[in-house]
């Protein structure tokens, strides 16, 4: 395969893969939206018992979204790269070094996928632990 259509290849990966990334989630809550023919109010999670809804948050409840968000990113990148080792592998043609540096690459991912889902588990663990 030519240098330039792996270059091709690989940005397209990339865009593609920043397309799902960034994709903007839609935020509902406080809304009445239709569901199966019913209205269905969507309750505001930052709104407290007292109907404040100022937004803030201790720091209790900020850690466990910090770790768990950094552990879906860490785990997002894991898994893009056993993709990316696979390619390697796939592309190497039996040359040695090529082989090797895919396989490389791959217990690397596999180490940093089985090291997000540990940190998110911890983090759910804390979470539930904290928050009574």
């Amino acid at each position: 395969m030519k240098k330039s259509l792996k270059k091709v290849l690989m940005a397209a990966v990339l865009l593609c893969s920043a397309f799902v990334l960034c994709a903007p989630i839609p935020a509902f809550a406080g809304k009445t939206i239709n569901v199966g023919g019913e209205s269905v109010e969507i309750a505001d999670p930052d709104s407290s018992a007292s109907g404040t809804g100022s937004g803030s948050r201790s720091l209790k409840d900020l850690i466990p979204i910090i770790a768990t968000t950094l552990a879906t990113i860490i785990g997002i990148l894991s898994v893009l790269m056993v993709i990316w080792s696979g390619f390697m592998y796939a592309t190497a043609a039996g040359d040695p070094g090529k082989v090797a540096r895919a396989k490389q690459i791959l217990v690397y991912a596999i180490i940093g996928v089985i090291l997000s889902v540990t940190s998110g588990a911890i983090a759910l663990f804390i979470s539930n632990t904290i928050g009574g």
